[in-house]
């Protein structure tokens, strides 16, 4: 068994973010192999990617972020029934496709973006994806392909040159 599906509570956290706890029993289910990464899906909503936190004094828990809440169509104080997975996708994260389709024309970019940690992978998805409108997802998708081809690839520099170009 790699998913449960069961009641969950989403709980308000600190820093503007929400989580959901799970029992030792489900973290023992969707850790295996070290496992960090799963997959929720409520109701007729799109799957969200989101993370798993080991033990705190809270317990287990998956942290949920705003977007993420919205796209589930959740909020604070709500119990919901949701499947709750193993994240077996390559990134563990949405992948834009407008991301693709410019790593698919930028083999330099492509070859530097797979070399980067799955974290870094990550970080840049959700730079690309934290906005809603497609034009903003290219000109975002076209800076990082620029930086990666130039070897522009430690998370500092990467950051630096994003916050000051943003």
């Amino acid at each position: 068994m790699r998913s449960i599906t069961e009641q969950f509570t989403l709980e308000k956290g600190g820093y503007g973010m929400c989580y959901i706890r799970l029992t030792d029993a489900h973290f023992k289910v969707l850790s295996q192999g070290g496992n960090k990464r799963i997959t929720i899906k409520v109701g007729p909503s799109d799957k969200v990617h989101l993370a798993m936190r080991p033990k705190t004094n809270l317990g287990h828990l998956l942290t949920v972020g705003t977007r993420s809440c919205k796209k589930l169509g959740i909020a604070v104080g709500d119990t919901f029934q949701a499947t709750v997975a193993i994240d077996t996708s390559e990134y563990q994260f949405e992948f834009p496709e407008v991301f693709g389709e410019v790593l698919r024309t930028d083999l330099l970019a492509n070859k530097a973006f797979e070399n980067l940690t799955k974290g870094m992978q990550r970080s840049l998805l959700s730079y690309i994806l934290a906005v809603t409108s497609e034009q903003k997802q290219i000109e975002r998708s076209l800076k990082i392909a620029d930086l990666l081809s130039q070897g522009i690839t430690k998370r500092s520099e990467i950051q630096e040159y994003l916050k000051n170009k943003a």
